[in-house]
Formats: C-alpha cells, sequence, structure tokens
C-alpha cells in the first residue's frame, strides 16, 4: 500500500478494497503501521475512507482529485424492496460500500453494472464495494445491486465522484450495527525540525497504545496507557538528527489509527 516510492497504482487500490471487504490484517504484512497511514490519500487524517478510495481511483484514471470538498451535505436514501436494492442521489457517486446482514450473492444493477465490484465474506455479513477508474464512470440513481430478499442492510458509506464523502444517507428500514469506538489521532505538525505534538482520545474511553516507527517498521517509541489517561499529549523529539518518514501508529479496542511524520531538521 504505497510503500514501494511509486504514485498510487492499481496494486494500491486492490489492497486497499480487499482490506475493506475482509478486515483482514493478514492484507498489509509489509509495514502496517505505514500502509495505514498511506490510505488517508486525501490527507484528512482519517484512514481507509470511502473518499480515499475514490481519491485514489481519481488519480489511477489521470484526473486531479480534489481536496478541499471532504465532505458533502447531499441527502443520499437506500431502499431495498425484496431483493432489490435502489439508490436515490441528487450528485453522481465515485464508490458505495455496504454491508449486508447474512451471506448473500450479489448482482450488480443499472449503472452499477459499468462499475469495478468486489464482495467479501466475514462474520455472518456481506461486505460489497463499487468503485471505478474510468474516467466520468459513476453511480446514479436507480437500481444498485440485486441480493437475497431475507438479507438486510446493516450500513452505507458512499462518496461522491471526486470524493466527498456523502455525510447523510438515509438508509429506509436498516438495521444498525454496533458503534464503533471512533479514535482521533493528531500529529501537529506533521513536518517539523525539532519536536512535534502527538495527541490521542477516543470516543470511549479504554486502554490504549501509541507507537512511533521507522519507515523499515521498527519501533522506536511507545506509550501505553488506560482511560483515564484520555486524552493524553506529548511532545516527541526524535534522537536522530538525520532527516526521515515515520509513521505513528495509535490503537485502542475496536479501532486504529495512523499518520506519517517528516523530521526535517536544521
Amino acid at each position: 500500500m504505497n510503500i514501494n516510492g511509486l504514485p498510487y497504482e492499481w496494486a494500491d487500490l486492490d489492497i486497499f478494497v480487499n482490506y475493506l471487504i475482509t478486515h483482514d490484517n493478514s492484507v498489509l504484512s509489509v509495514n502496517r503501521p505505514a500502509q495505514i497511514a498511506a490510505t488517508d490519500a486525501n490527507n484528512d487524517h482519517a484512514p481507509f475512507t470511502i473518499s480515499d478510495l475514490v481519491w485514489i481511483s481519481r488519480f489511477i484514471a489521470g484526473e486531479s482529485p480534489r481536496f478541499p470538498a471532504i465532505y458533502s451535505e447531499k441527502l443520499v436514501t437506500m431502499k431495498k424492496n425484496k431483493g432489490n436494492i435502489s439508490l436515490a442521489t441528487p450528485v453522481p457517486l465515485g464508490a458505495l460500500y455496504l454491508v449486508l446482514a447474512d451471506s448473500t450473492p450479489v448482482t450488480p444493477l443499472g449503472t452499477a453494472q459499468e462499475m469495478e465490484i468486489r464482495v467479501g465474506y466475514s462474520n455472518d455479513t456481506t461486505r460489497a464495494i463499487l468503485f471505478s477508474t474510468i474516467k466520468g464512470q459513476a453511480l446514479t440513481s436507480g437500481p444498485v445491486l440485486k441480493v437475497d430478499p431475507k438479507s438486510s442492510i446493516l450500513s452505507v458509506q458512499a462518496a461522491d465522484y471526486f470524493g466527498a464523502e456523502i455525510q447523510y444517507i438515509d438508509i429506509l428500514g436498516a438495521k444498525r450495527p454496533p458503534v464503533t469506538n471512533a479514535i482521533a489521532l493528531k500529529c501537529s505538525p506533521q513536518s517539523f525540525t525539532d519536536g512535534t505534538i502527538v495527541e490521542l482520545s477516543c470516543e470511549s474511553p479504554s486502554d490504549w497504545k501509541l507507537e512511533i516507527y521507522s519507515m523499515g517498521g521498527g519501533v522506536i517509541w511507545q506509550k501505553e496507557g488506560v482511560a483515564s489517561d484520555l486524552p493524553f499529549k506529548a511532545i516527541w523529539v526524535p534522537k536522530s538528527s538525520t532527516p526521515a518518514t515515520y509513521v505513528v501508529g495509535a490503537t485502542v479496542p475496536g479501532n486504529s489509527s495512523a499518520c506519517y511524520l517528516l523530521h526535517l531538521p536544521d
């Protein structure tokens, strides 16, 4: 996932999608913290988002992905009628990520037939991702997928054609999955000469771990704590006086995050 020194390419997108549909950590087998950090393609400090997926897709398509529009306030509606899932959207979508209850065959319908589709099965759920690296190809309103009539929609994520994440998705008749432990990792500044401030907080304070890795994968600094220590804030100063890139990894029960640091000493 983009640790070979080359710009984002199909191999990076393949790893990204495979992880989303399987949540199998073995997909990130070279330098997991660096690979997770590299998924933050749109630089919004949130790795592995549907917006990042679209950003990489647009880059591969030879277009210029946009940074400013991180979120879209447009309302998208999903509806399942027996075995047919339909979409109502005021803007073309660059990607759609659905989690369905139980294991079900998935068949694309409408404009989804022109998109790439990947499907994975884990923990009695079906995960389906629709995306495209072809210029101009997008999802529009209408039928999207055919699934088992007994399967229900658990969750949906979507982003518009240029990667703005859709904030408001109305899933008619959806069963809501358990809320995961949202995590906030902030490194400021990310490019620095002396030291940088590392901050960590999460939605449900719990045990946590912070680690800083070299790009070779070795841990050069770490800190662990419990719920009462959050939010946590520390100044980190590299011991080396040589310019280098580092990866900060944060882990709490049910979630993880990562970001890059660039040390440019005077």
